[in-house]
């Protein structure tokens, strides 16, 4: 062998890792495929059997921690009845600060606003809607804590069966079967009201229940199946109450202006927005005394009653809707559906109710979004 032969097998065993003289090269150590887990090593650089340190160094499984619980949440159902056509208020008290709360009842979103501001108090509106089965249902929340936790809280109540009459109306027929020329304005004001009407602001309710918006009776019934001309169409989705032309119109409640002018079907219209997706409708109006946009206290004239849009004559149409649901705003005027609620309350009243027969003077506004119907 030559020198050079000598020094290459020395220069290549060095570049390989060998001692010099070593006779075979050594096996290099298999690749660890990237992203595979490396077991840990204990303290004096051996592997734990199980894989795992715990935090002060000695080697067996780390117990993990227990689950947290979640907040629990009170929740307090208050309406006249628990019926079709029925608005439900739903107040939730937390044992601690809410950072947020949201909820459902009868596959509805409910939006929450706060009562309290440390975020301890709630307040909610569902309706049962005019065709609900009767059944149990159930309301349920879901909300966190201010320091992340998850905050959780139900209510059962039972849906009792309710009936609506029907009836026969003539009016002229431009107001069944609209022209043409008005088509475009119709679907104009749907639109419009559609978005008021899906429209959430942040207002907690009073301590005080609603006022009559004028002092006249009801003269038609709330959810009353209607024909016009021969021709069906959607329930009555409010109360007509007696009011001569120009009687002052009030605001059953406090809240904000969301719409003030006349609509095709409803004529002269005032929707009041009482946060919470509560509104409030005021319909065949002769003059309007609010502009949108104004905020407004319970008892403040707003209109003057008249006979605009599609009526049989002068009356004032009364509507109540949570979001685009309709019910019969007079149970606004009951005091348990305001205030402070009773911890897990039920508050209803299960007494049948009975409504005057239908005098000559009523609404026949039927069309599904722009006007109160």
């Amino acid at each position: 062998m030559t020198t050079r032969t000598i020094l290459g097998a020395i220069v290549t065993s060095l570049v390989l890792g060998l001692a010099p003289g070593t006779a075979t090269l050594a096996t290099p150590a298999a690749p660890v495929p990237r992203g595979a887990p490396v077991a840990p090593e204990t303290p004096d650089g051996s592997v734990a059997p199980d894989g795992s340190v715990a935090p002060d160094g000695s080697i067996g499984p780390v117990t993990p921690a227990p689950p947290v619980a979640p907040v629990a949440l009170d929740v307090s159902v208050r309406a006249r009845s628990i019926d079709p056509g029925e608005p439900v208020r739903i107040a939730v008290t937390a044992p601690e600060p809410l950072a947020e709360l949201a909820g459902t009842f009868l596959g509805r979103d409910v939006h929450f606003v706060r009562v309290a501001g440390d975020g301890t108090r709630w307040s909610g509106w569902g309706v049962v809607e005019l065709d609900r089965k009767p059944g149990p249902t159930t309301v349920e929340v879901r909300g966190r804590a201010a320091d992340g936790r998850e905050a959780l809280g139900a209510r059962a109540v039972q849906v009792r069966p309710k009936a609506f009459p029907s009836e026969t109306l003539k009016v002229a027929e431009k107001f069944v079967t609209p022209p043409p020329e008005v088509e475009e304005r119709i679907a104009r004001e749907r639109e419009l009201t559609a978005a008021i009407y899906a429209g959430r602001r942040d207002l907690a309710p009073g301590a005080a229940p609603f006022v009559r918006p004028v002092p006249g009776e009801a003269s038609s019934r709330f959810g009353t199946r209607r024909l016009y001309n021969g021709k069906p169409r959607p329930p009555h989705a409010g109360v007509d109450l007696r009011a001569a032309t120009g009687t002052p119109v009030k605001a059953a409640g406090p809240g904000v202006v969301a719409l003030a002018r006349d609509l095709y079907f409803a004529g002269g219209t005032v929707i009041l927005d009482h946060g919470a997706g509560l509104f409030t409708i005021y319909a065949h109006l002769s003059k309007l005394k609010v502009e949108e946009g104004a905020t407004v206290e319970a008892g403040a004239t707003i209109a003057l009653s008249g006979a605009t849009g599609r009526v049989t004559g002068p009356h004032l149409h009364w509507g109540g809707r949570v979001g685009d649901v309709v019910f019969d705003p007079r149970a606004l005027l009951e005091a348990k559906l305001f205030g402070e609620a009773s911890p897990g309350a039920v508050s209803t009243d299960q007494r049948r109710r009975t409504s005057r027969s239908a005098p000559p003077s009523r609404s026949t506004s039927a069309s599904p979004a722009s006007t109160p119907r």
